[in-house]
């Protein structure tokens, strides 16, 4: 069995204990809470059971072993990304999981170190394009496109020409092959990591960077407003260079088909 598989193993074994590994000392609460967005992007964050009660993923895990292993229960709510932003802002909610950390990390939250780094991509099929579309300029070409919603506001999208009434990125997709769109946009690795997994199907599909974006890093934010906030960042911080360090981090990453 191979070491990263080992070190996979281990950590599930730590989540799977009833109570946390150690007990806080920090002057936290004993449980942290959390909250991500509710369009579920996998493999970072994601349910498999029709409640969605049962969230997990990639940022789950790293958030559960590290909180876990410092002495914490750790639990998380899927809510709208806004609302779930505004929650962590206030204090209600202790962390925003697998969030982008510019802009949304500003005057209001601490951030983590980042964990992920994500590239914003257009999706389309070749039966649109028989080859890749040449899009430039602002506002880009006058084509149909779709995203998800309350994430499409940062692109020179011609006024009218961007559908984003998807609530995750299976539907973005299921409107770009319904000829709904002529473009989707979605995070690649995402996309490419749930075509891995099997959870998208995305053989037909192909793609093109978005004009000008760079890869964003993603991390979690804490909010500035609520109790021991410098402290969660410290945990949290320790956490993930403790499992980048010896090698955890790119085991649990591998083991949701992330590069």
């Amino acid at each position: 069995m191979s070491t990263s598989r080992l070190l996979v193993i281990f950590s599930l074994l730590l989540l799977s204990a009833g109570t946390a590994a150690a007990q806080p000392v920090d002057g936290l609460p004993a449980e942290i809470t959390a909250c991500a967005d509710e369009a579920e992007p996998a493999p970072y964050v994601f349910t498999e059971d029709a409640a969605r009660r049962d969230v997990i993923g990639a940022s789950t895990h790293l958030a559960r072993l590290i909180l876990r292993r410092a002495g914490h229960d750790f639990s998380i709510t899927l809510l709208p990304w806004g609302r779930c932003l505004q929650a962590v802002a206030t204090g209600r909610i202790g962390l925003a999981l697998h969030a982008p950390l510019a802009p949304e990390a500003g005057s209001e939250f601490l951030a983590t170190q980042p964990y992920a780094s994500i590239r914003s991509a257009l999706f389309y099929t070749e039966l649109r394009f028989a080859s890749a579309p040449a899009i430039a300029g602002n506002p880009w070409p006058d084509y149909r496109y779709c995203g998800i919603a309350g994430h499409g506001g940062r692109y020179p999208i011609p006024p009218g020409r961007l559908d984003l009434s998807a609530y995750n990125t299976e539907l973005t997709l299921g409107m770009l092959r319904g000829g709904h769109c002529d473009l989707a946009l979605a995070n690649l690795e995402e996309v490419l990591a749930s075509g891995r997994s099997g959870r998208l199907e995305i053989d037909d599909l192909r793609w093109i960077p978005v004009p000008g974006a760079r890869p964003r890093p993603f991390g979690m934010l804490i909010g500035r407003a609520g109790p021991g906030g410098a402290a969660l960042q410290r945990i949290l911080d320790d956490g993930i260079g403790e499992l980048e360090g010896n090698g955890m981090m790119a085991a649990i990453m591998a083991s949701y088909g992330l590069p």
